[in-house]
């Protein structure tokens, strides 16, 4: 387990409460096993202090942690209280020779199977639950470094001073809890000290020449530097004993690096994580635009080299139009597509503001909440297809009721989603709204239930998404005499066959439909490939259409 809590360290004794419910133990504790030394995490009824290699064994403890199963072992009279003990221990995390564990204890009666396997149940739910507290950790990250970037776009549009610069470093550090940053800025042949946080004051104004030192190097090169520990490096010279983590990131307006940003945490704290860099990147990136060649801040003889020009071809991404009338709900979706590399091309709150941006043709795909104060219910998805009728409308609410999504269907939704829907889903479904599949849930294709009716409805949505011409014309038939005997295309299909285009037509990825079929993702590639030749298709998505309108599937 980490070191810096990634979920809410309050309810855990009330978790190890529940879990020495359920197993019937007398007290329960997470372990955590660091450098070969086991510690107490969290304890319920049992000492923190207790010496657990003694107690239960490192040898059982190292087994239940590198296992995949529960184990249980006894505790010998006097180790724990007079009485024979026993212990039932399973495995939360592993990460090479670190890990946790839950170890459940209690006197007399040894632990039974359906115990034991309560046991690996309950240390699955606790991985689950740590997993989700990193991603809400994440999430608040994010969201601290978003808020951040637009507090210095606002900030730099009315004042571009010391006072300004200031306070931007002082937003950065705290976005992503650094202990300090300090911003130089180019000024011909040296960089000056422009602002800082976690620094003395004395040092503002402070100049160092282009090419000397860390952000002389950083400066130079255009290069991003990350340091941890006393800094003795052979790139640039000058050494600082005291450094712990670091990162320097060069600031950019297009090919000229105009200065950098420095981030630092003291020595003993935690590292810099890859989120944190990336998000430090980011920031850099908005300040350089923030702050710019101006007035204030000009440098007008730099001598840096100019970075060398890109070679690789520029990825073309997914754009998102997002229609969301609550704050919260807003920058969680906004936070949540631009990690997964998605562009929130728009953001609305109404459907007035999301008609107006679909005119514009900015986005690919409409990820659109049906609870608007300017809508009702599907209203909001039949105006955005009367304003752009070839942009691609996946709903998204939680409400799932059949009506109401057979209804979104009707007006022109090519998908359906729950709002509990993991991320991945999501980020899957918008992918395949783009490619022109269906976009639906398992729940909600299921809630689709009418007979027939899911063909219709589907084909009509994924058929008003496509360009037009793309269902071209068959190749033509063999000669009479080569010609085989006429069989219907769903005899010709076998059972495994029809299940994978059932998957494909939900928008499953390759990956995600070997999961479900418990096949190698290989197996599923070539499958998905023979399948296309059967049904002479051009691709997936021709498949599905062509599978749609022979009622192959439903």
């Amino acid at each position: 387990m980490e070191d810096r809590p990634v979920n809410s360290t309050a309810r855990w004794p009330e978790r190890l409460e529940h879990a020495a419910t359920l197993l019937r133990a007398e007290g329960a504790a997470v372990l955590s096993l660091q450098d070969g030394t086991l510690a107490t995490l969290f304890s319920y009824r049992i000492e923190p202090a207790v010496d657990w290699g003694e107690l239960v064994g490192g040898d059982r403890l190292r087994a239940a942690l590198m296992g995949d199963a529960a184990i249980t072992t006894a505790i010998a009279a006097g180790r724990w209280g007079e009485e024979v003990a026993y212990a039932v221990i399973a495995a939360i995390e592993r990460d090479g020779d670190r890990g946790s564990c839950l170890c459940a204890l209690r006197h007399s009666v040894p632990f039974d199977a359906l115990e034991i396997a309560g046991a690996y149940s309950v240390a699955r739910f606790m991985a689950s639950s740590i997993d989700d507290g990193r991603q809400i950790a994440a999430a608040e990250r994010t969201g601290a470094a978003r808020i951040a970037e637009r507090s210095m776009r606002h900030e730099f549009a009315h004042n571009r001073d010391g006072a300004a610069m200031a306070r931007a470093a002082a937003l950065i550090a705290a976005s992503i809890d650094a202990n300090g940053a300090s911003i130089m800025l180019v000024d011909g042949a040296e960089l000056y000290l422009t602002a800082s946080v976690g620094l003395p004051k004395a040092m503002l104004g402070h100049r160092q020449r282009i090419g000397e030192g860390i952000a002389g190097y950083v400066a130079q090169s255009g290069q991003a530097v990350r340091l941890s520990g006393a800094v003795r490096d052979h790139r640039f010279t000058g050494i600082d004993p005291s450094a712990g983590d670091a990162l320097s990131i060069p600031l950019r307006v297009a090919d000229r690096v105009i200065g950098v940003l420095n981030v630092k945490r003291s020595p003993g704290g935690d590292a810099f994580d890859d989120l944190e860099q990336t998000l430090v990147t980011d920031l850099a990136e908005e300040l350089a635009r923030a702050v710019g060649p101006g007035p204030a801040f000009s440098a007008p003889s730099a001598v840096t080299e100019p970075a060398a020009p890109r070679t690789d071809a520029p990825v073309e991404r997914l754009r998102i139009l997002c229609v969301e009338d609550h704050p919260v709900m807003r920058i969680g979706i906004q936070t949540l597509l631009e990690r997964e590399g998605l562009i929130v091309a728009g953001i609305s709150a109404t459907s007035t503001e999301a008609v107006e941006q679909a005119r514009q043709g900015i986005a690919d795909v409409a990820l659109v909440d049906l609870n608007l104060p300017d809508a009702e219910g599907v209203d909001v998805i039949e105006r955005l297809h009367a304003a752009a009728p070839e942009l691609p409308v996946v709903a998204f609410s939680v409400d799932v009721s059949p009506d109401r999504v057979r209804a979104a269907v009707r007006a022109g939704a090519i998908g359906y989603l729950n709002k509990g829907t993991p991320a991945k889903r999501v980020i899957a479904a918008l992918r395949a709204a783009a490619a022109g599949l269906s976009a639906l849930g398992p729940e909600e294709a299921a809630a689709l239930a009418e007979p027939h009716d899911a063909v219709t409805l589907v084909q009509r949505a994924v058929a008003r998404s496509l360009p037009a011409g793309f269902d071209r014309a068959p190749e033509p038939p063999p000669p009479p005499a080569e010609r085989p005997a006429e069989r219907s295309p769903k005899d010709a299909l076998s059972a495994r066959e029809l299940e994978l285009l059932k998957y494909l037509a939900e928008g499953y990825t390759n990956k995600e439909i070997a999961r479900a079929m418990v096949l190698a993702e290989d197996t599923v590639k070539k499958a998905v490939q023979t399948l296309i030749a059967k049904l002479g298709a051009t691709d997936r998505t021709h498949a599905v259409v062509l599978a749609l309108r022979s009622d192959l599937i439903q």
